[in-house]
């Protein structure tokens, strides 16, 4: 559940609190190799694993500076973060449980826009949002 804006607690080691501001989308980049957001979640490129820890990277900087800023070392330690920590069984369950936070924080932080025609980037494995108009449970009317 958030507390603030764009915030979402995750478990890990202990629990944290993934944020996903413009500071984070930023080091994202730098270390995504430069590369930006709008490539990074490129609809005809499906994200990888590889962006998965990135993306938590990036989320828990603002609480956790020893991940290092633009640092490959940070990103291999929240891998280990998932691997060890993170809810589930599996693998797949660990990423599927990230990738669920992620896409809450996102979603919270960049909102949906105005229903289905601006929703922020999925995080990888993140399941889609429904969306509905408020109150009615239905679809919005185009």
């Amino acid at each position: 559940m958030a507390s603030e804006r764009g915030i979402v607690e995750i478990v890990l080691d202990r629990p944290r609190k993934l944020k996903f501001d413009l500071n984070a989308m930023a080091e994202l980049e730098n270390v995504a190799g430069g590369r930006s957001i709008a490539e990074l979640f490129d609809p005809d490129r499906k994200p990888g694993l590889d962006i998965l820890r990135k993306l938590l990277w990036a989320g828990l900087l603002h609480e956790d500076p020893s991940l290092g800023r633009n640092s490959e070392a940070g990103v291999r330690r929240v891998g280990r973060l998932i691997e060890e920590h993170a809810q589930g069984k599996t693998l797949i369950e660990k990423v599927s449980y990230v990738s669920q936070k992620i896409g809450e924080a996102t979603t919270i932080m960049w909102g949906t826009g105005d229903g289905a025609e601006n929703p922020p980037p999925a995080a990888p494995g993140a399941q889609p949002t429904k969306v509905e108009s408020p109150g009615t449970g239905q679809p919005p009317s185009a």
